[in-house]
């Protein structure tokens, strides 16, 4: 009789969704970080599914929940249905909060917005994150002017002029960076505001579009890219060498044309498209590129940006403990993260992208 109930009970938590018992009981997370030397650091044992993942999205140490959602990347178009199960079953603030911030990363690259609009709690969120993009760009659809902007100029590889995409376009106004800092809270839900500006009639507004799609790592609806491609407007834009000195730049005008622009921005794009496969397992490479590439375009959280230390270095030392914590040698993604989450825990711990010292 014992062993019947205890069997009903783990059918019913299997038809709720929910974990298995022993997932549950072998949940990695459930035991303390620790703080030691990442070479002095035991491996983690056991495996867990895409289901069991979706289920770490609200969980409260970050640790956690970033390595569910690096981990579902390649799965998320699969997991929507259950994506929405844990939107309609929220029971409160934070955990909505929690799942909202995986909806954002997840619809940068690998879900469309397209296929949020069959799940209600979903489309919702979407519905109102999309708004207030809308509303934040749409003073910059009509600009005429390019002086909120400027050009950090690279020499291309292999020689030539120092124009087009080769020119790394940054903020160069307060407003334009509040603008940018704003749009990033919204992870994928922003690409209708840029390709509200890429839309516009202003050859202006369109270079201000192409800057935000760069700093913000978001890819336009490719509808767009023939009417881009053929464009032949040319703007002139402010620029600096980017090896020149912060507090002496060779400040020159730059001539930026809306084709090249579009051709570096489908450069950008096959990039992307030669990403893991949906519904596959990263390989250990895959999953240590993509932690660094995800984390690289973070928003920090509460406008920390200005008090955290610079992300360059930070990622540096994540890369070198990972390293440390033998990911090189991993027979797969699944091991590649038991090898690495104590030591990924530990760095987290240590204030991991938002550390101030």
């Amino acid at each position: 009789m014992r062993n019947r109930a205890r069997g009903v009970v783990l059918g019913v938590l299997l038809a709720a969704g929910g974990a298995s018992a022993q997932a549950v009981e072998t949940d990695p997370y459930a035991r303390p970080a620790s703080v030691r030397s990442p070479v002095e650091l035991p491996p983690d044992t056991g495996r867990q599914t895409p289901e069991e993942l979706v289920g770490w999205l609200v969980k409260e140490e970050p640790a956690q929940r970033l390595e569910a959602l690096l981990r579902l990347l390649p799965w998320a178009d699969k997991l929507l249905p259950r994506l929405e199960q844990q939107a309609r079953t929220a029971r409160d603030d934070a955990s909505r909060a929690r799942l909202l911030e995986a909806l954002r990363e997840l619809t940068r690259h690998w879900v469309s917005l397209e296929r949020l609009e069959a799940h209600p709690h979903l489309r919702a969120w979407m519905a109102a994150e999309v708004k207030r993009g809308l509303r934040l760009v749409e003073p910059w659809t009509r600009v005429t002017t390019t002086e909120a902007l400027i050009a950090e100029r690279r020499p291309p590889e292999g020689g030539g002029d120092e124009t087009g995409p080769w020119a790394t376009l940054l903020p160069e106004r307060e407003d334009f960076a509040r603008l940018r800092n704003e749009l990033a809270t919204l992870g994928g839900f922003a690409r209708p505001a840029v390709d509200r500006l890429l839309e516009s009639p202003s050859p202006e507004a369109k270079l201000h579009g192409f800057a935000l799609a760069g700093l913000l790592d978001l890819h336009p609806r490719s509808k767009l890219f023939p009417r881009l491609r053929e464009d032949t407007h040319a703007v002139e834009v402010e620029s600096y060498q980017a090896s020149d000195s912060p507090t002496r730049r060779d400040v020159r005008r730059h001539t930026e044309r809306i084709s090249e622009r579009m051709l570096q921005l489908e450069e950008r794009s096959e990039h992307v498209k030669k990403s893991p496969a949906l519904g596959t397992r990263m390989s250990p490479d895959d999953a240590q590129e993509r932690i660094v590439e995800v984390l690289s375009v973070l928003p920090r959280p509460g406008g920390e940006e200005k008090k955290a230390r610079s992300r360059g270095p930070l990622l540096m030392e994540l890369t070198h403990t990972l390293r440390q914590a033998g990911a090189s040698g991993a027979r797969d993604e699944q091991d590649c993260w038991n090898r690495i989450r104590p030591s990924w825990r530990a760095w987290w711990g240590r204030g991991g992208l938002w550390a101030t010292q």
